[in-house]
């Protein structure tokens, strides 16, 4: 007992059990009853010859329960114990089970099929069976199958055949058996106790032990006041009543009050009369009447749009099912009432009381602090559903209207700001869809790959996780490989767009899906679906089987905050790009009308302020860095043709990258490497201009501790640079000519933060670089160390140095939640999806960017009382760009409801139209490209080093690799390059692994080229970046940025062919 650690009470339950007599233990819930019952099975299975317990369960989730809480832990490690349930292969041959056993945990049921299936190998004998422990034994009764087994048992008994097990059965209550005078009630007790052929036994000495541990709780009766009024409950019943009039009662019917159990029995019984009588009218009326008053009985109870949903999901299934006449009326009767009756479900003022009542019930005993459990009980499996979407989905009221349509099969775009919950709104509408359609498929498609982890884990595995069968899956998971087999064996399935992409146009079996094996995609941050993106691969695909009618297609569901402009400048421009957006989604856009104000407080616009920053009075460092790029005009001795706009200008980067371009085309290196030089020096002028300017000083001391002259051209550039160095870093070093910039932006995180204010931001810059140089001049900052600002870097996943690890990024937005963290200095890739928490301050930074950007960034400052920050120089393109951006705002607010309003007709033309339009320009680009790369012969054409000019392969040893990697398959290449360090990827792959980084080994070159991979662990392969080469055709050289743009066709690489060509000796 010690090691059971009976209480006193429990002992003495058990007591005539021990002695072998058949009894109940009576013990309220929580008191251990089955902790007893354990401690007797134990007993009797030690005292016992060839002792057989089986313990029965009436629900299946018990069968684990008892085994996993109870019984296996006491028992496991000296007895042979088993668990038994429907999902069991045991059950088919349950007889051998017994026999090899000593205790087996099952549900009622199996035993009782065991009882009278004769079959050897299932059968089972009562006398097989020396102890049978009943669990819940009250349901011992009527048709029970409990009675059934007892029955078998009583038999036996009654005739004298054979052995009988002992019986123990466990009950929190016998019941009354409906008896209301306690004669009745005694006599109920009595047969439950013959049924089980026990006594029944409760603690007698011991129940101020008993009390002590299971004590009564404090009972409250939290009585609701009636409904004021009830205008969807009047609407409802005066519906009935035309249905009531439409049928024509027989004489003999009388019906009881509408909304009431005593109605559903009277439709109950005359939907049974029509069908008796051939009546179909009777029958169908009787039928959706009851619909009819279940909606008011959930009106009741629950929220009126639970009401209103219970009747359009009804007749949801009745549209295409409509049969005669009667089928005709009862259907255009909720449709002629659905606009009204969904109006007054959605009326607030009416909103049943009850739930608030449950709140306030609720809310006495949870909150942000307090550690509470409760368990909500309700009548129906519907009520449950419609209780768990308001506690556990929480949706607001814009959020149900807004996923209306999407619940009606629609494919919509819902537009809502960043931190309205279009996730959750999603979550909600996949489940919906999850529970209502027949083999459901659902896709969530992300565009970046931490995206794939935050919407599993935050999202919807906790809210579907325990009921559907959830994957996700991006480029570091083995499961891409085999993409196919993965959709076909779960419900819900998140991943990076191009994985979908890939196994859309991948025909090999395990890899390859059919958009009709989905019946519901979600795609987030859907504005993406324009133009080359993969969201849009993914929906060309959709729509070329729409326009010609090729198999079922999934409902879409689109998230956006701002669908944007596409560039366009007026009211006309911005609705067309909107309808192209709605057109390559085929979904209509949809956003709160009736509760625009719940909305806005719940995501409330932050205070926007202008932190202009004063021009310099003086630039020593700048003034000294144009100088020295006169020095290399002149040096390059630029072309009559060429006119560079201003030093330190985003225009001026893109005059040299042109230029640099030039030089490679016509091979001439001079100019080639002069505007390298000179985009290095015109990007150390952008840094004075926004950071410090020691940052501006060491991105050039960067750039040139790693050049190694090869000709005089490099020296010439180099020598530049060293003979001016001191005096850089002298003039960088003089605190008089700080960027005034620095001092504004700690002006702007001093008003918010401090030793003893609870703030968070995010400060948001334009490059990876830049946020680096922030970090470290807040590290510095003794001002920003006092006001207690605790920082991090949050950029792009990658593998460069300024990269970020996918699990560096999911680590900083965890210890940002958590408070371990209170600023975070961040590139775009804190604007869009990221959950990230409110904050109190949003600073952009010296930036130029969309009004998409603009508008999410601005949404991550939610917390009351926010701001949100420009800080910029004064008569700088960055405040003239947010005004810009805040004009396109209001052009896009005025855009989607003129879409919104046009007439369903006029809208399904526009969109039939524009996918036409878009359908037929694809396939002109696509030939194009096609006559593009076969405009000369790969033989023709030779790569050269952009470097050094260096001819190094020809383009007939390039070939594709898996539709990703173009790689080199001369084995001559390698003589041209040198191998360093070893290319380091977060990820795995199926075929494939990276090897070392290649550089062009002529003279001190060092041009970078690329990395080595080797696979399926035989091919050593290079792996080539097409923007590191020049390119010699027939007619000139060119250089292009990807591979795609190459002006001849390459290869796919063939294995089989490789390994013939290359290791002929393993084939002879």
């Amino acid at each position: 007992m010690a090691d059971f650690g009976l209480f006193d009470y429990q002992e003495e339950v058990v007591e005539r059990a021990l002695k072998r007599e058949n009894i109940i233990i009576w013990l309220p819930t929580g008191g251990g009853k089955t902790r007893a019952a354990v401690y007797v099975a134990k007993r009797h299975l030690e005292t016992t010859e060839n002792a057989k317990v089986v313990v029965l369960v009436n629900k299946v989730h018990l069968v684990d329960q008892h085994y996993n809480k109870e019984f296996e832990p006491h028992l496991g490690s000296i007895y042979k114990l088993i668990k038994v349930s429907g999902v069991s292969e045991e059950k088919d041959f349950f007889g051998k089970v017994v026999k090899s056993n000593d205790l087996i945990i099952c549900t009622a049921q199996i035993l009782y099929n065991a009882l009278i299936n004769k079959e050897e190998a299932k059968h089972v004998e009562l006398s097989d069976i020396t102890l049978l422990i009943i669990d819940e034994c009250h349901h011992t009764h009527k048709e029970a199958v409990y009675n059934k087994v007892m029955r078998c048992y009583v038999e036996k008994k009654l005739k004298g055949e054979g052995r009988l097990p002992q019986i123990l059965g466990l009950t929190a209550s016998p019941g009354t058996g409906g008896a209301k005078i306690l004669g009745d009630a005694v006599e109920h007790v009595l047969e439950i106790c013959a049924n089980l052929d026990s006594a029944i036994v409760s603690t007698k000495n011991y129940e101020p032990e008993l009390k002590k541990k299971v004590p009564r709780p404090t009972k409250t009766f939290d009585i609701v006041e009636k409904r004021h009024a009830d205008p969807l409950g009047d609407q409802l019943k005066w519906m009935m009543k035309q249905i009531h009039e439409f049928m024509n009662l027989p004489h003999d019917v009388r019906l009881r009050e509408c909304g009431t159990q005593e109605y559903e029995a009277d439709v109950v019984i005359l939907e049974q009369r029509g069908v008796r009588e051939n009546n179909r009218l009777m029958a169908q009326c009787a039928l959706h009447l009851r619909q009819y008053n279940d909606a008011l009985l959930i009106n009741d109870t629950l929220r009126m749009m639970d009401a209103y949903r219970s009747l359009e999901d009804f007749y949801a299934e009745k549209t295409n099912a409509a049969m005669d006449g009667t089928d005709f009326f009862l259907l255009g009767l909720f449709e002629e009432n659905q606009v009204e009756l969904r109006k007054l479900a959605a009326d607030s003022c009416f909103e049943n009381p009850n739930m608030a009542k449950l709140e306030t019930v609720l809310l006495q005993q949870f909150g942000p602090n307090v550690k509470s459990r409760g368990i909500l009980f309700s009548k129906t499996r519907k009520s449950t559903h419609c209780l768990y979407e308001m506690a556990d989905f929480g949706l607001f009221d814009y959020q149900e209207e807004v996923v209306e349509r999407a619940l009606k099969r629609e494919n919509i775009i819902i537009w809502l700001p960043t931190g309205g919950g279009k996730t959750r709104a999603a979550v909600y509408v996949a489940k919906r869809h999850l529970e209502t359609t027949e083999n459901a498929k659902v896709i969530v498609l992300v565009n970046k790959v931490h995206l794939v982890d935050q919407h599993y884990n935050k999202e919807f595995e906790p809210h579907l996780g325990s009921i559907y069968k959830l994957i996700k899956v991006s480029g570091v998971s083995e499961e891409k490989d085999f993409f196919g087999k993965v959709v076909k064996s779960n419900d819900l399935i998140i991943c990076t767009a191009q994985i979908l992409y890939n196994a859309l146009i991948n025909k090999e079996e395990a890899k390859h899906v059919e958009l009709s094996d989905i019946t519901l995609l979600i795609i987030d941050e859907c504005h993406h679906t324009h133009k080359e993106a993969v969201y849009n691969k993914v929906m060309r695909c959709y729509v070329e089987k729409k326009l010609k009618g090729e198999g079922r297609l999934p409902q879409i569901l689109g998230l956006t905050a701002s669908p944007g402009t596409g560039g366009a400048r007026n009211l006309e421009d911005v609705v067309e790009h909107v309808l192209e957006i709605c057109a390559n989604l085929d979904s209509a856009i949809v956003s709160t009308k009736n509760y625009e104000p719940e909305l806005k407080k719940k995501v409330p616009r932050p205070t926007k302020t202008f932190d202009i920053v004063e021009k310099r009075h003086a630039d020593p460092l700048g003034d000294q860095l144009k100088w020295m790029m006169k020095q290399i005009h002149e040096f390059m001795n630029l072309p009559h043709d060429v006119r560079l706009r201003e030093c330190g200008t985003q225009e001026y980067e893109a005059d040299v990258v042109i230029l640099e371009q030039q030089g490679v085309r016509e091979n001439n290196r001079l100019v080639a490497q002069c505007a390298l030089h000179l985009r290095q020096y015109n990007d150390a002028l952008l840094i004075n201009d926004t950071l410090r300017m020691m940052d501006a000083y060491r991105s050039l001391e960067d750039f040139y501790a790693e050049k190694t002259p090869m000709d005089e051209i490099d020296v010439s550039l180099l020598g530049l640079f060293k003979e001016n160095q001191v005096e850089l870093r002298k003039l960088a070093a003089d605190a008089r000519f700080e960027n005034p910039n620095m001092a504004k932006l700690e002006s702007v995180l001093l008003q918010q933060f401090g030793p003893n204010v609870k703030s968070r931001g995010i400060l948001f810059s334009k490059t990876r670089k830049s946020t680096h140089c922030l970090y470290d001049w807040i590290l510095k900052s003794r001002a920003l160390q006092r006001a207690g600002i605790k920082a991090a870097i949050l950029t792009g996943a990658g593998n460069g140095i300024t990269y970020m690890t996918q699990n560096e990024q999911a680590d900083t937005i965890r210890r940002f939640r958590q408070g371990d963290l209170n600023l975070l200095i961040s590139t775009s890739v804190a604007e869009e999806g990221l959950d990230i928490p409110e904050c109190n301050l949003v600073v952009r930074y010296e930036l130029l960017t969309n009004e998409i950007a603009q508008q999410q960034a601005s949404g991550r400052a939610r917390a009351v009382d926010s701001q949100y920050s420009v800080v910029a120089r004064e008569g700088g393109k960055a405040v003239q760009r947010e005004h810009i951006n805040d004009d396109l705002e209001e052009l896009i607010a005025e855009a989607i409801p003129v879409v919104q309003k046009m007439t369903p007709q006029n809208f399904r033309r526009k969109i039939l139209e524009l996918q036409t339009q878009a359908e037929a320009n694809n396939k002109i680009l696509e030939s194009k490209k096609m006559e593009k790369r076969g405009q000369y012969a790969a033989s023709s054409i030779r790569l050269l080093c952009r470097n050094c000019s260096k001819h190094v392969a020809s383009g007939s040893d390039i070939r594709l690799l898996e539709n990703t990697h173009y790689v080199n398959i001369n084995p001559d290449f390698k003589e041209h390059f040198k191998v360093g360090e070893m290319k380091e990827l977060e990820r795995t792959f199926e075929d494939w692994e990276p090897g070392c980084r290649i550089s062009c080994n002529y003279e001190n070159c060092n041009k970078k080229w690329g990395y080595e991979i080797k696979y399926k662990k035989v091919c050593d392969l290079a792996n080539m970046a097409i923007s590191n080469f020049a390119l010699e055709t027939p007619d000139g050289r060119l250089t292009v940025k990807k591979w795609k743009d190459v002006p001849f066709a390459v290869e796919d690489f063939n294995f089989e062919q490789y390994c013939l060509d290359h290791y002929p000796d393993l084939f002879d």
